[in-house]
Order: C-alpha cells, then structure tokens, then sequence
C-alpha cells in the first residue's frame, strides 16, 4: 500500500515535524518525508523504517509531502506512527497543528487540527 499527503503551511512559514512513535516493520514499510511528491531518491529527503522515532525535522519551505509505502504482508505486530506537522512563523511561534496517527498495513488515519 502506499499512501502520499501534502501539507502547506503559508507562504511565510515553514513546517516542524515531530514523531511521537514510530514502528514500522524494519526494511519493507516506509515513511518517505520530502519537498516533491514520489518515492524514487530524487524525491524524497528522509526515509525512515523500523521502531526508532526519527528525530525533530524542520522543512526548508511550506511545502512537505509525508508518503508511506507498506510491503503487502498481513504483519499486525506493527503498531505504525504519530507524526505532528506544525506550521511555524520564523520566530519559532506555531501557528497551526495536524496529527497523523497511522497504525498497522489497514492504518486509521486520524488528522486533528488547531490554531494555537
């Protein structure tokens, strides 16, 4: 399975990336994070695999296309991610929030979103 959102933040503002879990079955699930869409290398700036929770990121535009590709295993034992995408003014004060939780291969994507 593979699944790609984008998120833009406003033109002015960049975007903080913070996982607050991460378990992917390590070597065949993915979650690609990057500034154009696609999974091919040119595409994608981070790809991360396995349990280890990738550290804080912070885009270099508005723009991030998060993707993940998952192998078509009926694996369970994976519980998936948590990511908060937060759009930030250059002094760092975040203006919006998005949480994408994704748990196992038949994910539950659950998108909550508030302006602090």
């Amino acid at each position: 399975m593979f699944c790609q959102w984008q998120f833009t933040a406003p033109d002015d503002q960049v975007i903080l990336i913070e996982f607050n879990s991460f378990d992917m079955e390590d070597g065949d699930d993915y979650v690609y994070l990057g500034s154009t869409t696609g999974v091919s290398p040119s595409a994608r700036t981070y790809d991360f695999t396995g349990n280890a929770i990738p550290s804080r990121l912070v885009s270099t535009s508005n723009v991030v296309f998060l993707s993940m590709d998952t192998s078509k295993s009926n694996d369970m034992d994976y519980r998936g991610f948590q990511v908060n995408l937060t759009a930030v003014n250059p002094a760092g004060k975040r203006i919006h929030l998005l949480i994408i939780h994704c748990t196992n291969i038949f994910y539950t994507l659950q998108v909550d979103s508030y302006i602090e």
